[in-house]
């Protein structure tokens, strides 16, 4: 299995200094977020002659925002990314379904397929895939099996679409990241490398509803708010036992790319933070591998 980082974690910068970092560390690919410089001819360049080559772009955000200038921001620039996906010979889009929490999930589902319907044709006949980014944070109702399972079923006529697995939103949601990977192999795409720990005795203290959260400011300039008896950490470094995750897809054949997410607070604040986490995980997927 080939091993690459998503970009996210360098925040703005070229596609160039991020094949550099991949390239020296010792990656093979990269999964290209929005704060690298969408430079097409640079990707072309890429894709053509560096040993590092670009996995997939990522753009996930709520496509069903009750805000119509916010919800047509998000859809002019995902049907953007996919011309450029085709364009540059990108074969694939990690995304977020969108969420109106106004809706039942079977309307959800029904709207969200009117969005997608028309994309989803366009990336079938250029043989790109889309692959569900399932965090609860970037706009998304289908956030664990129960919601896959309906959501793939309704969308079981384009078999360009599936899942980017991630474990590390499963832990804090107590949902099983290794059961479900037997029973929606054929719809994982690529596996996204970021494991999470939960501070027990900070849930017995705030538990789950609290009102109150931490307001974050990522590095590729998103807020997230988080609650504050969980957080993001390396593969190793959190609750996710990485050598079972990984005999998980061993045992389903899984032949898809590793891409490791940095969003380690610990590892993040400076260049040479992010470079020393991003060497940290891969040396430990590796290891465990």
């Amino acid at each position: 299995m080939d091993i690459g980082f998503v970009t996210n974690c360098l925040g703005e910068t070229t596609i160039y200094d991020a094949v550099k970092v991949a390239v020296d560390l010792g990656f093979d690919c990269l999964e290209v977020g929005p704060s690298v410089g969408r430079d097409r001819e640079a990707f072309v360049v890429i894709q053509k002659n560096e040993r590092i080559y670009i996995h997939s772009f990522i753009y996930g955000r709520n496509f069903l925002s009750h805000l119509s200038k916010e919800r047509q921001v998000f859809r002019n620039e995902i049907y953007r990314l996919l011309d450029l996906a085709i364009d540059v010979g990108v074969r694939q889009i990690t995304t977020s379904t969108g969420v109106d929490p106004d809706l039942s999930l079977d309307d959800n589902i029904k709207v969200a397929i009117e969005f997608w319907e028309p994309l989803f044709e366009q990336a079938l006949d250029a043989g790109v895939r889309l692959a569900l980014e399932f965090c609860p944070a970037a706009g998304n109702f289908a956030l664990g099996p129960y919601a896959w399972e309906r959501l793939l079923a309704a969308t079981e006529r384009w078999p360009n679409f599936g899942l980017n697995y991630d474990p590390s939103h499963l832990l804090w949601q107590f949902i099983d990241p290794y059961t479900p990977i037997a029973e929606f192999s054929k719809y994982i795409f690529s596996v996204h490398i970021k494991d999470t720990i939960v501070w027990h005795d900070r849930l017995a203290k705030h538990g789950i509803l609290t009102p109150y959260a931490l307001i974050e400011e990522t590095a590729h300039g998103t807020q997230e708010l988080r609650p504050l008896w969980w957080d993001y950490r390396l593969p190793g470094e959190g609750d996710l036992d990485l050598a079972r995750f990984l005999n998980s897809l061993n045992m389903i054949g899984y032949k898809g790319v590793l891409l490791l997410e940095n969003e380690d607070k610990g590892y993040v604040g400076s260049t040479e933070l992010v470079v020393k986490g991003l060497q940290v995980g891969l040396d430990t997927i590796r290891s465990a591998l």
